[in-house]
């Protein structure tokens, strides 16, 4: 049987014409390779804790929330991991229970990390991708961001193809989880094999409403097929280095050619890493969105893309035929901005004209059917300026058994969602801003800066004849005022009633308004808006003296009152920003 040998990820990828062995004997051969710790060129380093927390918005989120954060406490997930042996028949692929970061000591719930080998005890040892690369960035307690998910499950890969996926068999068999982590890259060497299993992926995926998320190499430029290629999953690169800027290729009867990957990438050197630390971004975000439709697979793909940033690449480009950048797709992870969007709540779509606006951040999860638009409107107000809008749009493809009886012949399809994004000031529809629709992908993207006053008009359409599709959609709009004040009642000046006003909305993370001591503009009530009260008031004549204009106080209340507020504007100086709960 001969083999070729391919380079992902600097390990080898084996491959072969398996028209000349049977699938049994392949899935033997080791056809997956971990993606581990690999620097790009120029990258002297991975990142540190604090680094990886700050370029990804964490420490932002952390100081806003403090203990109230999410820890991933009681989400299911699973951690499929690729063997780091030379050897397939001896596998290793286990994290190492007894790994510092698994530990109970350093864990928020004080509980160890409990590993269970789904693959049925077969692990020859314990690996230190799985340990190291993969499970302290995806359940770790330092470097995760669900330290509180204490219960996960790992699969060596060649066996969770043929258990899970039950490649060359039947139906794929529920997966009772909710977050997935694949860091490893691979193929079977034949396009037909290659296209069953994204097929039962896909599947797996929608029908069990996983989020999943996938790596993809960054030393070659070729996406690998597996498991990059799939529509479903969210594939993640890395900001520093080089990843693929090829699009995905026709696989056989998986013909889904010239999309570009990766999705999101994240800001360490090594795509394992990036690949779990995203993994945990879900975990968190699974949690703080038990019981809501944020928590669907589309819906969450489309809550992590539309959070990313772009500052970070002034290369950064789209088309309205092209969703995403060539090379860093939707932008960098920024779970700050994630978490605000699944807070801001969902916003129903409207058959037609609606009625209000929606927040700046929020989420929808609905089906859109042909003929059928939906509308949401966004308002900027007079006197200020959206510095930024993001908004993506994501659904699954569709997988049927195309054979039933015969085992499970997966058969792929995929509706055709557009995005529309109009200026409706004037009339309702009036005038086109942009548009994306593309006819290949599963994701539409519309990200716009420097949006003037007025009411603007998203529609969602679904082009797909006779059809109705589910469908994640997420937003996040950032605004500011022309010209900032801390004078929220308006009365021309800046006082004590002022500062009662930011006291008691302090810590609101978003949709708040001027009126609720947001000086600047961006819907929160912050160290931004408190800084730019104390810098206001000192233009007045004081606390006490804006006390005395209030009406016909006792002086016992005037003089608790005073100190009421002078000991609170002192304590807010001090303290991080905190959602009320």
């Amino acid at each position: 049987m001969q083999s070729t040998k391919l380079e992902s990820a600097g390990r080898p990828v084996f491959a072969a014409d398996l028209s000349r062995c049977n699938l049994s004997e392949w899935l033997l051969r080791g056809v997956f390779a971990v993606l581990a710790g690999v620097f790009v060129a120029g990258d002297a380093r991975a990142l540190t804790v604090q680094e990886n927390q700050d370029l990804t918005g964490y420490t932002e989120l952390e100081a806003a929330l403090g203990s109230s954060i999410p820890i991933g406490s009681g989400v299911p997930i699973v951690q499929v991991e690729a063997s780091s042996a030379a050897s397939t028949t001896d596998p290793v692929y286990f994290p190492d229970p007894n790994y510092v970061d698994f530990l109970a000591g350093g864990d928020p719930n004080l509980e160890a990390v409990i590993i269970t080998d789904a693959s049925g005890g077969s692990a020859n040892g314990f690996s230190a991708h799985a340990s190291v690369n993969v499970g302290q960035f995806f359940y770790g307690n330092t470097r995760s961001f669900s330290p509180g998910a204490n219960s996960v499950s790992v699969y060596e890969a060649n066996h969770w193809m043929t258990s899970v996926l039950n490649l060359g068999g039947g139906t794929p068999d529920p997966h009772d989880f909710r977050v997935a982590n694949f860091s490893w890259v691979g193929t079977f060497g034949s396009e037909s094999t290659n296209a069953e299993a994204l097929g039962r992926f896909d599947y797996l995926i929608n029908q069990n409403n996983i989020t999943a998320v996938v790596g993809i190499n960054h030393t070659i430029n070729t996406i690998p097929p597996l498991l990059a290629h799939s529509l479903n999953a969210l594939a993640v690169g890395v900001t520093i280095g080089s990843n693929p800027t090829g699009t995905t290729q026709s696989l056989g009867v998986y013909n889904y050619p010239g999309r570009q990957k990766p999705d999101i990438v994240g800001p360490d050197a090594t795509a394992s890493a990036m690949t779990a630390l995203v993994s945990s971004t879900a975990t968190m975000l699974h949690e703080s969105g038990l019981g809501t439709d944020a928590t669907k697979s589309a819906t969450m793909k489309a809550i992590l893309m539309a959070g990313a940033t772009k500052e970070e690449f002034p290369s950064w480009n789209h088309t309205a035929t092209q969703p995403l950048d060539d090379e860093f797709g939707a932008g960098q992870l920024n779970v700050y901005n994630s978490y605000l969007i699944q807070s801001g709540g969902n916003d129903v779509g409207s058959l037609g004209q609606p009625t209000g606006p929606v927040g700046i951040d929020g989420w929808d999860y609905r089906a859109a059917s042909e003929g059928l638009p939906l509308y949401y409107n966004f308002e900027v107000s007079a006197g200020s300026t959206a510095t930024e809008l993001s908004v993506i749009l994501t659904w699954n493809a569709e997988v049927t058994d195309s054979n039933p009886g015969a085992g499970f012949t997966p058969d792929v399809s995929l509706d055709n969602l557009d995005l529309r994004f109009y200026d409706s000031s004037s009339t309702f529809l009036g005038t086109e801003v942009e548009s994306s629709v593309s006819t290949i992908d599963n994701i539409e993207h519309i990200f716009l800066s420097g949006l003037s006053p007025g009411t603007y008009t998203l529609e969602v359409s679904n082009l797909t004849l006779g059809s109705s599709r589910d469908f994640g959609l997420a937003w996040r709009m950032e605004t500011q005022l022309d010209a900032p004040t801390a004078d929220f009642d308006g009365d021309g000046d800046v006082d004590g009633m002022d500062f009662l006003t930011m006291q008691s909305h302090f810590g609101t993370l978003t949709g708040a308004s001027h009126s609720q001591g947001d000086a600047d503009g961006d819907g929160d009530v912050d160290a931004a808006d408190r800084l730019l009260f104390s810098s206001s008031f000192g233009q007045t004549p004081g606390i006490l003296g804006a006390l005395n204009r209030l009406p016909e106080p006792s002086s016992l209340w005037l003089g608790a009152a005073g100190l009421a507020l002078l000991y609170f504007f002192r304590y807010f100086q001090r303290l991080p920003r905190q959602l009320p709960r």
